[in-house]
């Protein structure tokens, strides 16, 4: 206020321009410690296929704020406008005017709009997360499709089929008709259970979610196949560590594994009960009868609206390679060969006293 008396009541303002290089001095390394952050955060913690796009946000948000300050002037100009033609920043002489006053509405501003800020940056940090989800997931997915063969890309549903009959068939020849004596190696159950994920990728993006999730925790019991044998040595190691339900465990993630299972083996089962041209009835009971009593409201809303986007049944079909008559025999018989293999989880937590209710 005083410089602005000062140049008011003088001609030339008798105050040397070099005031003026603390404060740009103090903006100029604000500005460069701002922007050097904002670029390391995006290069280093994005995946590196998406570093160009954040990158180019950051940007891009830089410009649309300069849009956004070109847009306030001219609001200031046209509203701050008095009837001599006088207003709060004009084009000629500043002095003349009322800069303080924009300063202070730029304060408002700023105080007004930090809950927004907030909520913007809540926004980012979970797309931020949703999307490295999606990365690690496109990773393991790729991982999972290197160890399946060509042969088996062209004709999904008879390996998934094949692969499990397998594991029955040795069940059936290890236990004599008592399964606690059963032992199922690992990495063969692995080997089978990865060929189960292009089913869910076939059904779209009501089941999009299950599918990360499915990948993610097979990913898991391969890798841990390298250092257990069997699916009793997991269950075994989490329960001396008291760690069976805890997030991430082995034995968590044989769970949910195992509920991937029993959700493709519900939907073969509504799929052979109708005729419907739509999917969406049976895979909505597929869902509310497997996963629906363990996931939240928001989960169960999300996928009743995915529901929409399910594939007919022709498109499905298509998808698999199979015929009507040829996918009812594969369904019928993954029916038959993953009822006994859920039975043998099952009774993994039965017999060391564990709870099947989560």
């Amino acid at each position: 206020m005083k410089r602005k008396q000062a140049a008011l009541a003088h001609a030339t303002i008798p105050i040397s321009v070099f005031w003026l290089v603390p404060q740009y001095s103090l903006h100029g390394i604000a500005e460069a410690f701002m922007s050097i952050g904002h670029l390391e955060f995006f290069y280093d913690q994005a995946p590196e296929s998406m570093r160009s796009t954040a990158t180019a946000l950051f940007w891009t948000a830089i410009s649309a704020g300069n849009y956004v300050s070109t847009l306030l002037v001219t609001l200031v100009h046209k509203f701050s406008a008095g009837s001599d033609g006088s207003n709060w920043l004009p084009d000629n002489n500043l002095n003349q005017g009322k800069l303080e006053y924009f300063y202070w509405l730029i304060t408002l501003l700023q105080e007004d709009s930090r809950d927004i800020l907030v909520i913007f940056v809540l926004i980012f940090l979970s797309s931020f997360r949703i999307c490295m989800m999606f990365e690690k997931f496109r990773r393991q997915e790729y991982m999972l499709e290197d160890k399946v063969p060509q042969t088996t890309k062209m004709c999904p549903l008879s390996a998934v089929v094949g692969a499990f009959e397998k594991l029955a068939d040795l069940l059936n020849s290890r236990s004599n008709g008592d399964c606690y004596k059963a032992e199922l190696r690992l990495d063969s159950f692995c080997d089978a259970c990865s060929l189960v994920s292009v089913m869910f990728s076939y059904l779209g993006l009501a089941f999009k979610f299950a599918e990360l999730e499915y990948v993610s925790k097979v990913q898991d019991l391969l890798e841990a196949s390298e250092s257990y044998d069997t699916l009793d040595n997991i269950l075994d190691r989490d329960v001396t560590n008291d760690t069976v339900k805890a997030p991430g465990s082995h034995s968590r993630n044989l769970r949910r594994v195992r509920q991937g299972l029993d959700l493709i083996r519900v939907l073969f089962e509504q799929f052979l009960s109708t005729s419907d041209y739509s999917l969406k009835e049976a895979a909505s009971a597929a869902y509310a009868q497997v996963c629906a009593p363990y996931h939240s409201w928001a989960v169960r809303t999300a996928v009743s609206a995915g529901m929409y986007t399910l594939p007919t049944r022709d498109q499905l079909l298509l998808k698999l390679n199979e015929t009507d008559q040829s996918a009812e025999k594969m369904m019928q018989r993954y029916i038959n060969a993953c009822i006994p293999i859920i039975e043998y989880i099952d009774k993994l937590y039965i017999s060391r006293n564990i709870s099947l209710d989560w």
